[in-house]
């Protein structure tokens, strides 16, 4: 890769950037304002670092990649045209269409000027891009219901397993003082979504098969919910049988990141496991 190609890359950049600035814009807006897309800027961060962290070269493209570049720029003029006949708003699908067209445009223009070798060595924060694609309205509201009914679950398993005396009625829990219900904004999908991303990443950055990977990944999600339904019991005993002033309290309304953190060191434990299997396994082999 040399300075022009470099060069290049960010004329392409800045342009997209002004033809995308209105779902951008929307986007930065969401990102930070509501709880359901924070984790699509996180996404978008940890792209553009691990883009700049590789420091090998690569070899250059021997031949101009022109088929991709010509279907970047009609992509380019519709992805404008859209931006600036649309209003934005958070949870539309033209948002979710507009990011997605803008992430495979760049991706386009980095194959044509970089080529396929160089694609296939940063692949992984192109594509992880892709997640910070924000999903619309419907998709948020079937995974936060995903979420409640099975954090409720959970923690009814845990009722259940530490003789918890309570009455289950679909989310709501009946205790002797209390009554419990797991709403919407119970459903932890702020803190479910950063775990299973900074899982993705982890799980990259350490583990080399592809299988470990995705058993990393596909475990997240179990513990994800879990360390929802943990929280949903611990708050729900405090009220019970210490004060119901735990249930307004801030381990209620901004103790979410002690259960995330409990969550993230989970997964450490369990991407530690896989990475110690995976030396076993290169150790059995080479012998």
């Amino acid at each position: 890769m040399n300075l022009a190609n470099h060069k290049q890359f960010l004329v392409w950049l800045g342009l997209a950037t002004l033809a995308w600035w209105p779902a951008l814009r929307t986007l930065i807006a969401v990102g930070v304002g509501n709880e359901n897309y924070s984790y699509t800027l996180l996404v978008a961060g940890v792209s553009a670092v691990l883009l700049c962290l590789e420091r090998r070269p690569a070899p250059l493209r021997q031949n101009s990649s022109f088929a991709v570049l010509a279907l970047a720029l009609p992509a380019l003029a519709a992805a404008a045209w859209l931006n600036f006949r649309t209003t934005f708003h958070g949870g539309d699908l033209s948002l979710t269409i507009s990011i997605f067209l803008g992430i495979v445009f760049l991706i386009a223009i980095f194959v044509s000027l970089y080529g396929r070798t160089a694609f296939a060595r940063f692949r992984f924060p192109l594509l992880f891009s892709f997640l910070a694609v924000p999903p619309p309205d419907r998709a948020i509201s079937w995974l936060i219901t995903l979420l409640q009914w099975r954090s409720a679950d959970v923690s009814y398993l845990l009722f259940r397993l530490f003789r918890v005396p309570v009455v289950r009625d679909g989310l709501v829990f009946s205790f002797s003082k209390i009554e419990i219900e797991v709403a919407a904004e119970c459903s932890g999908i702020r803190s479910s979504t950063i775990l299973v991303v900074t899982t993705i990443v982890l799980a990259q950055l350490f583990l080399k098969s592809r299988r470990s990977k995705w058993i990393a990944v596909l475990v997240s999600m179990p513990i994800a919910i879990f360390k929802n339904g943990l929280r949903i019991f611990l708050l729900s005993v405090l009220g019970e049988y210490i004060s119901t002033d735990w249930l307004d309290s801030w381990v209620h309304h901004q103790g979410g990141f002690i259960f995330l953190s409990l969550g993230l060191a989970m997964m450490l434990a369990v991407i530690w496991f896989l990475w110690r299997l995976e030396i076993k396994r290169q150790w059995r082999t080479e012998a």
